[in-house]
């Protein structure tokens, strides 16, 4: 055993003296790559509270004729890409409708009379909140199912 360890170290002494210093002056390689990746676009919504609410009921007993509810519904967005999320009245009513996004100032309001409403925004996840203002109209249509519901549609933009 012990010719064996004086084998070796006499070997590796040998090696030792007899090992070349590699010297890396100056630039070995360069080479550029270019790779081009195409990630699919994901969007997902969620309605957390949906808008539905009876413009009847609202303004029975009600002496104005606008009403604001605050927080009416929100959805979740999810989304890796920018979007543009389109909301709408999917029921009769004889009222004039505008909505904003929760927390946005008195001129922000958008009528759904011209059909939607349109919020954007980017990639993330973002929890969007909605504010209605109802105008009662004079000598409307008064209807059983006079209601506020709205239709999503998330869209890439």
């Amino acid at each position: 055993m012990k010719k064996i360890l004086v084998v070796l170290i006499m070997v590796m002494v040998v090696i030792g003296f007899n090992a070349e210093v590699i010297n890396a002056e100056g630039e070995l390689a360069s080479k550029t790559i270019r790779v081009r990746v195409n990630i699919p676009v994901m969007q997902e919504m969620e309605v957390i509270r949906p808008v539905v609410v009876n413009t009847n009921e609202i303004f029975a007993g009600n002496d104005s004729n606008q009403v604001v509810i605050k927080e009416a519904g929100s959805v979740r967005v999810r989304s890796n890409a920018s979007w543009r999320l389109q909301v709408s009245n999917r029921s009769f009513t004889g009222n004039q409708v505008m909505v904003r996004q929760t927390g946005q100032s008195d001129s922000d309001w958008q009528p759904l009379a011209d059909g939607r409403g349109i919020f954007s925004g980017s990639h993330g996840t973002e929890v969007i909140s909605f504010d209605l203002k109802i105008l009662e109209t004079e000598g409307k249509r008064v209807s059983s199912n006079d209601r506020i519901v709205f239709d999503y549609m998330l869209v890439q933009n």
